[in-house]
């Protein structure tokens, strides 16, 4: 499975000037084949018009 991406979850969020929190989780049995495998965290911003950049602080893939 070398190189290959497998979603697991996605959330579209509206991010603002204000300082926020999301939170985005899955059961791992909704996904056996990420059982062993690398997992990570990719963020995309969208801004569809003009030039933007969002600050990111505190991003942690963690277990439960």
């Amino acid at each position: 499975m070398s190189g290959i991406r497998i979603p697991a979850v996605s959330q579209e969020v509206t991010v603002t000037d204000t300082m926020q929190t999301f939170t985005l989780e899955f059961p791992a049995k909704d996904l056996q084949v990420a059982v062993g495998a690398k997992v990570g965290i990719e963020l995309d911003n969208v801004t569809a018009v003009g030039d933007s950049w969002i600050g990111l602080d505190n991003v942690r893939l963690g277990l439960k």
